[in-house]
Order: C-alpha cells, then sequence, then structure tokens
C-alpha cells in the first residue's frame, strides 16, 4: 500500500526496525517494502521462513524488483535434509526450527556478501516450531551480529501479542502499518 512506501523511508535510518504488517495486506505491503529496500540498498539479504526462496525471487522478477541484489537464506520447511545447501548466493536450510544453522547461514552472508540490509519475513513462523523463548535468544544473537556492523535489519510480522512485547524492545524503529 502507498502508507508502506511513504513509511518506508524511515527504514535507512534505523539499523533494527520491526514492521506490523496487516494480516490481510501482508504480501503487498511486504512487496512495497522490499521495492523501496531495493531503490536504496544494493546488498539485501532475505531470510525467508514462509515461501522458498525461489518464490521470493519470482515474485521479486514479477514486481520489477532486480532479483540480482538479493541473496537468499531459505528456511522454509521442506522434505530435504536438514543440513544446509547453498546455491549461489542462496543458502538452504530446509527447517525454520534449526536454529543454529540459520545463525550460521545468517554470519555466512553477513561476512561474505557483506549485506547493506536484511529481510526477515518473518518471526511469527519461528513460534510455530518453537519456543518463544528459543526464538527470542536466537533473535538477540542476530541482533548482536547486525550491530557489530553497518548493516540493517527489518523484521516483518503481524505483530501478534506473543512476539510484539519481545522483539520491540530489541528494535531502534517499530512502523505500524497494519492500520492502512
Amino acid at each position: 500500500m502507498l502508507k508502506a512506501e511513504t513509511k518506508a523511508t524511515e527504514l535507512i535510518d534505523s539499523q533494527v526496525t520491526v514492521a506490523i504488517l496487516s494480516r490481510t495486506n501482508y504480501q503487498e505491503e511486504r512487496l512495497n517494502l522490499t521495492r523501496k529496500l531495493a531503490h536504496t540498498y544494493n546488498k539485501i539479504c532475505y531470510i525467508t521462513t514462509n515461501k522458498p526462496y525461489f518464490t521470493i525471487q519470482r515474485e521479486l522478477e514479477e514486481n520489477g524488483i532486480d532479483k540480482r541484489k538479493f541473496s537468499f537464506l531459505d528456511a522454509t520447511p521442506s522434505d530435504r535434509p536438514i543440513d544446509s545447501d547453498i546455491h549461489g548466493n542462496t543458502i538452504v536450510i530446509g527447517s525454520p526450527n534449526n536454529l543454529n544453522e540459520i545463525s550460521i547461514g545468517f554470519s555466512q552472508l553477513l561476512n561474505e556478501i557483506r549485506f547493506e540490509q536484511a529481510i526477515f519475513d518473518s518471526v511469527e513462523t519461528l513460534g510455530l516450531y518453537l519456543d518463544w523463548k528459543n526464538v527470542v535468544r536466537f533473535i538477540h544473537t542476530m541482533l548482536s551480529k547486525v550491530r557489530k556492523t553497518s548493516s540493517h535489519i527489518l523484521f516483518l510480522t503481524t505483530g501478534t501479542e506473543e512476539i510484539s512485547k519481545e522483539l520491540y524492545v530489541f528494535a531502534d524503529k517499530v512502523m505500524n502499518l497494519s492500520d492502512s
């Protein structure tokens, strides 16, 4: 939505941002924020727990977003073995409940690709597979890695009660796009 496009300019000034998206317009708002970030940054790491990386790549292409700017960390459920698999600029973990592998993959992309911006889509998915205490510890670990660099990270969420209390504490900025 237009509101997501307008507020996306606020992302540039914050190293850690949480964007609360509406459930009904989640995909559209996610794509608008991604488009805005792709206009601003040349190296973006897209961490997906919802859709496989090749689906995200296709969506980027269909929406005129340069997919060459993106590296992917795919932690979507898969029938493949849980061991991480590397495809060019993509690391496939194959399971959102393997936080250790996600963390290792994130570090690898952070150190090798040196991305400027990361997008985490979405934190709520981790809560379907894991205890929230473990998810919060994992997020804290990721943020510690980001804060040691000049990179930025955007967490996409629908603002559920459980995640809100924990995630907002870590953020430099919380953008509520759900009331659009």
